[in-house]
């Protein structure tokens, strides 16, 4: 039986759950006479969860989802997928429209199959942040606001919820500077217990609505918290809404004086209203002799209608046992007995209560009754077998999600890991358990999850991280990590609950597309975009820089003959050789960041430097550091001269389809001052063009 003294204790999981970064909700299908899933009743739900679909736990307990949740059909699609399948439910980006007040969100949902016909179904919000703001628009916001409000928080943000421009104010009201909040979620800096309602705000902003006022604690860099009505207004451009203005008025002081004066008030009140716990008088046999009126209030009786009655009569018959050997206990002289049991109400009803009986005594020392004092602790009792619940069904959420689940303390030790960290990162669970979580993070990224850790742990905030794991056979993928600071109800100690998923592959794709970009696939050149952009940034630099800048513009002669007579594979071969050797021309001292700045984990070609493909047969050249106009000459004639020598072409299969020789025309410009990456380009390629006119294979300075 749980003893009602001791507080409630919803568990180490409950807690972890509780403040666990994704959404999490336990189903259980409901299927049709043919066996179809036809819909799904909710077993359980982690705060977030509730939060994301604007309702509570309570509200979603066994109901179901096409009941509950708005986006019911995907719900239940992916409850049939998982039931289907012995292994777990991925699916990225789906995408949520038309819920949540026309909120848009796209959604990472992983399920598992959880005994025969239930579900765990976990989904992450991904939706990607967009600054639809316009800049102009911003601009003369911010001018009217800092005048109209110069007392007040005034803020611009965008529909994703980053602020893009906060008033000085806030360093005065709240102690945070303009940088620190500029660029993040102002939910950040929201009191946990008061962004339900600001994200319901958010929303209807965001359809055009104008929601009033809102009063709200906001959290100060000092750690304290001030009450500050939040009023936001939409900005709206062509019909469209495009951001918000929030405005922030500090009112700390009167709340707190009217909380002040409200909890006087029910002082009071309870001293004056306040009834006592059910006290009463019975005889060796049971029969009550007197009972406190108290007795209506709380279990719905009369106290005439008690009186001469048996307190057993009401005791729930599961407990009549341990009731009837306490009362013997009593009537023998062991003294005070203490127990908990269920008593009938007046409506049927049972709720639970203590019961202390003392035993009475008369003269001859012989037990003649006792008194016994009831107190209700129905509430208490039906939370502490909910938290027992509880800690089971979040222990089995934990322990069958698909991604990789630990608690930290302070000191980020690993004070529990999920089992799927052996098939996520290698190590068994009870390998991790009592190690740092810095032992096995790369050294690269470890000033950076600092530096954010520290500042989740002050905000009570979650983050989202990628880093490097250590794998036990040595080498490191790529995880991504969502994490998020709670306090153990249990001990008081501050933790950390963190869900890693393994983004591996998907950090190897992204550095392959950003590697395509930078490099023409054919030639292994830069590519256009990056060659231009190298020669912006010489071109902005050169006033710390020794020297001017030159550039050639490289245009084979004779391309399309090639490609109409010998095929397009002759003709790649022929760009190929050719830009091979114009690389080869160029002066080890010309190469511009001759360095190898791929990343470690996708292969490409051994060096950036300053010779990239525009386009077709046409090849650009940038010389750093020029004193000689002659010296670029010099370096154009020997290109000219090593793309004219005989070349190998090939077809398809790579035969040899025969030789040819080509050569190239170059124009040649120098930068001066006032000259931008367009300007110097149309001069060199102006010049090249003469050049072509000549007969090709000259070199000419624009």
């Amino acid at each position: 039986m749980p003893d009602p003294e001791r507080p409630a204790w919803t568990g180490l999981a409950a807690s972890a759950l509780d403040g666990f970064p994704d959404a999490v909700i336990l189903l259980e299908a409901v299927r049709d006479p043919d066996g179809a899933v036809v819909d799904a009743r909710v077993l359980d739900v982690n705060a977030v969860c509730a939060t994301d679909l604007r309702t509570t736990r309570e509200a979603l307990l066994d109901r179901t989802i096409t009941a509950a949740v708005p986006f019911a059909d995907q719900v239940l699609e992916h409850v049939t997928l998982a039931l289907g399948s012995d292994e777990p439910l991925v699916v990225d980006n789906v995408m949520v429209e038309n819920v949540y007040d026309h909120f848009r969100m796209m959604l990472d949902v992983r399920g598992v199959r959880v005994g025969d016909d239930s579900v765990l179904l976990t989904w992450r919000d991904v939706t990607a942040y967009a600054d639809l703001l316009d800049a102009a628009v911003m601009a003369e916001h911010r001018q009217r606001l800092l005048a109209e409000n110069a007392s007040d928080i005034v803020l611009l943000r965008g529909t994703s919820g980053i602020t893009t421009w906060v008033s000085p104010s806030v360093s005065a009201l709240l102690g945070w500077t303009v940088d620190d909040i500029e660029g993040t979620d102002l939910l950040d800096i929201v009191h946990p217990d008061d962004r339900a309602g600001v994200v319901a705000m958010r929303s209807r902003v965001l359809t055009g609505e104008r929601p009033g006022s809102l009063l709200t604690r906001f959290l100060c860099r000092d750690g304290h918290d001030r009450w500050m009505t939040c009023v936001s207004v939409p900005i709206e451009e062509d019909g469209r809404v495009v951001g918000a203005t929030v405005g922030l008025r500090d009112v700390d002081e009167q709340v707190r004086a009217q909380q002040k004066a409200e909890l006087s008030e029910q002082r009071y009140r309870l001293l004056a209203e306040n009834a006592s716990d059910v006290v009463g008088l019975r005889d060796r046999v049971g029969r009550v002799q007197w009972i406190s009126p108290s007795v209506e209030s709380l279990l719905g009786w009369d106290p005439d209608a008690i009186v001469g009655s048996d307190l057993m009569d009401l005791v729930d018959p599961d407990d009549r046992a341990i009731a009837s050997e306490a009362r013997a206990l009593v009537n023998s002289g062991a003294g005070e007995q203490r127990l908990i049991a269920r008593f009938r109400r007046g409506d049927g009803s049972y709720r639970w209560m203590t019961v202390v009986s003392r035993p009475l005594l008369g003269d001859d020392g012989t037990t003649t009754g006792a008194v016994v004092g009831l107190r209700d602790v129905h509430d208490l009792v039906v939370a502490q077998h909910a938290a027992q619940e509880s800690e089971t069904r979040y222990r089995l959420l934990a322990e069958h999600s698909s991604d990789v689940i630990f608690l930290s303390n302070d000191s980020t030790d690993l004070v529990w890991v999920s089992p799927s960290a052996r098939d996520t990162l290698g190590w068994e669970a009870a390998q991790l358990v009592g190690r740092r979580a810095v032992e096995f993070i790369h050294e690269d990224e470890l000033e950076s999850l600092r530096t954010n850790v520290a500042r989740s742990t002050q905000c009570g905030t979650s983050i989202r991280v990628r880093y490097r794991w250590l794998r036990p056979e040595g080498g490191y993928r790529w995880v991504e990590a969502v994490g998020r600071p709670f306090v153990d109800e249990s001990t008081g100690e501050q933790r950390r609950v963190v869900q890693l998923r393994d983004v591996h592959e998907q950090v190897l794709a992204e550095a392959e597309l950003s590697r395509r970009a930078r490099y023409d696939e054919l030639t292994h050149l830069l590519s256009r975009g990056e060659i231009l952009r190298r020669l912006g940034d010489r071109l902005a630099d050169r006033r710390s820089r020794t020297g001017s800048v030159a550039i050639l513009y490289c245009d084979l002669d004779g391309l399309k003959g090639i490609n109409d007579n010998l095929g397009h594979a002759a003709g790649d071969r022929l760009i190929q050789e050719s830009a091979e050797r114009i690389r080869g021309c160029v002066r080890a001292d010309d190469l511009v960041g001759h360095r190898r700045e791929l990343d470690e984990m996708a292969d490409g070609p051994d060096e950036q430097d300053l010779v990239g493909r525009l386009g077709g047969d046409e090849i650009l050249v940038l010389l750093d550091g020029i004193t000689d106009v002659g010296h670029v000459v010099a370096i154009a004639d020997k290109l000219v001269g090593a793309v004219s020598q005989p070349i190998d072409l090939l077809d398809e299969d790579g035969a040899v389809v025969g030789s040819t020789t080509t050569t190239v025309s170059v124009g040649i410009a120098l930068a001066v001052e006032g000259d931008v990456t367009d300007s110097l380009v149309a001069r060199a390629d102006q010049a090249m063009f003469v050049a072509k006119s000549e007969g090709g294979g000259s070199v000419v300075v624009g």
